[in-house]
């Protein structure tokens, strides 16, 4: 059926949908932008924020590891913390070690929030990590739509630089050497002041139309009409 198209979200997983049938497209995530838009108000703290699971089929996404080093950046800098996830342990697990921290009062935590309540927590967000570390299929096959949610909300994203993370089309990601916490601290250290955010959240807003599920849904009845 000619109509028929496979879809891959990463450009490894096109590829070898592709030797399936010829038919295949690459589409990379796509988000509502009615729902995720910028925040205009300039917060008086840099917010660094996470949303989504901490943990999938087992699976730890590192943000026990980033945590550890946030507290480290907060004994010289003055920065909030939003951590929006679960599953409600693993969110647990993160409160318990901030609890032990002289900084307790810079975190917010967040465990069960509607879609539209996300959005409002992710609009805080100056700076959004995504400090998955290295296994086969979150390299090739991962394509966390928290990337796009962020960027869409004006949002600097913060990314380990895994093979589909590196893929994905868009500027101003920053990225670290996944599962080097230290570097990790460094370039969020260096992020860590209000002029850089300032001018990365600038040019971040030129690639917020590339996003929409609405150009992802022209796309694919582009080639359904061929």
């Amino acid at each position: 059926d000619k109509q028929f198209y496979l879809i891959g979200t990463t450009i490894t997983s096109y590829k070898e949908l592709k030797k399936i049938n010829n038919n295949s497209i690459y589409l990379p995530n796509g988000v509502d932008l009615d729902r995720f838009y910028p925040n205009n108000l300039e917060n008086e703290k840099i917010v660094v924020g996470y949303s989504g699971m901490l943990e999938t089929y087992g699976f730890d996404k590192g943000m026990l590891n980033a945590i550890h080093e946030i507290l480290k950046l907060m004994d010289t800098l003055n920065f909030n913390v939003v951590v929006v996830g679960g599953p409600e342990y693993k969110i647990n697990e993160i409160k318990e070690e901030v609890k032990k921290s002289i900084h307790s009062n810079n975190f917010q935590f967040f465990d069960r929030l509607s879609q539209s309540a996300l959005a409002e927590q992710v609009r805080r967000f100056d700076i959004g990590l995504v400090p998955y570390p290295n296994n086969k299929h979150t390299n090739l096959y991962a394509s966390p739509l928290k990337i796009f949610e962020y960027i869409a909300s004006g949002v600097i994203p913060l990314v380990s630089d895994l093979t589909a993370h590196k893929e994905i089309e868009l500027n101003e990601i920053v990225f670290y050497r996944n599962g080097d916490f230290g570097h990790f601290n460094d370039v969020l250290k260096s992020l860590l002041n209000k002029e850089i955010v300032k001018n990365k959240k600038v040019k971040i807003l030129n690639q917020i139309p590339k996003l929409s599920l609405e150009r992802r849904t022209e796309k694919i009845l582009e080639l359904l009409r061929l």
